[in-house]
């Protein structure tokens, strides 16, 4: 009798230190770690469809395009497929070991401005995957931010010089060829945002795709007399129907636009052909409402020339 009260409590003892581990184990460990053989999904998967689905190279790109998203919570990477699924009221769930599952913890807006690069040094053309761009936390609050130096005024004098934009994929020569905005603009008629150079001046064009009475438009800001062979940064915040233009860390302008910003799932293409001569530096977008104080955080972190 004594034996197997003995034998009983040794079980329980033994069954709670096990479930004391575990428990244990997953709040100290579970979040910010990767759970091999697992999958972070929507607790109601018929129903609820995840925040992104695409393509990733690795767990890594997966996890950081979870970060870069503040809807978010965690992650699911298939080994077989590449393909990075990402859940908000998500779930862990055992599964095969074909998945990798993520759970996101706290997280700072330090960390979330440093997970906010899209390209860090760019001299010729990039693409800069959809999936690394989530969409606003609130529709049309976010916030673009970039450093230029052009070094060579003159090439390709004549012609709108392409910094970026996302939208619009360009043609199969992978060459934006144009003399004229109006067609441009025709062609290239998504931009989230755009940024361009002016084919005689050293003025600089930030322009957006807009709706009005389901009528899409590119609507835009002219940044002018920007320096020649000198670090140049702009910040374009965008509040709902309202875009503010920072200039070295200075607000420039508030514009209020016509119509309705229309965010896309594009890729976001540097430098295509025709392009200026010089560089971009430190590429940076924030889907989360922005003010003054964030944009003259990421300006005192002055990228070096090369």
């Amino acid at each position: 009798m004594i034996s197997e009260n003995v034998l009983t409590f040794a079980v329980i003892t033994l069954a709670l230190l096990i479930t004391g581990y575990i428990v244990y184990y997953y709040y100290s460990h579970g979040k910010e770690t990767t759970m091999a053989g697992y999958t972070f999904l929507p607790k109601d998967i018929v129903n609820t469809d995840p925040i992104f689905r695409g393509e990733a190279q690795d767990t890594n790109e997966c996890i950081d395009r979870c970060i870069r998203d503040p809807l978010c919570h965690g992650m699911t990477f298939d080994l077989d497929s590449n393909q990075c699924v990402g859940s908000n009221d998500g779930q862990i769930r055992k599964d095969n070991s074909h998945y990798i599952a993520w759970e996101k913890g706290d997280t700072d807006l330090s960390k979330l401005f440093k997970t906010s690069l899209l390209s860090g040094y760019a001299t010729s053309q990039q693409v800069v995957p959809s999936l690394k761009i989530g969409k606003p936390v609130v529709l049309n609050q976010c916030m673009f931010s970039f450093w230029v130096n052009v070094s060579d005024h003159y090439k390709n004098f004549e012609y709108w010089k392409h910094i970026f934009h996302k939208g619009t994929m360009p043609d199969v020569s992978g060459e934006i060829n144009y003399k004229d905005w109006s067609d441009l603009i025709t062609d290239y008629d998504d931009q989230y945002i755009g940024a361009w150079l002016a084919p005689f001046t050293n003025n600089m064009r930030i322009a957006i795709t807009t709706e009005k009475d389901s009528y899409k438009q590119i609507e835009y800001h002219d940044i002018n007399n920007i320096p020649i062979n000198e670090l140049f940064f702009v910040s374009v915040v965008i509040k709902s129907d309202y875009m503010e233009i920072y200039r070295n860390g200075k607000l420039e302008k508030i514009i209020k636009l016509d119509g309705e910003p229309q965010f896309n799932n594009s890729d976001l293409y540097i430098k295509n052909d025709k392009t200026f001569g010089g560089s971009l530096h430190n590429l940076s977008y924030i889907g989360i409402p922005t003010s003054h104080v964030e944009v003259a955080s990421i300006y005192n972190e002055t990228p070096r020339l090369s």
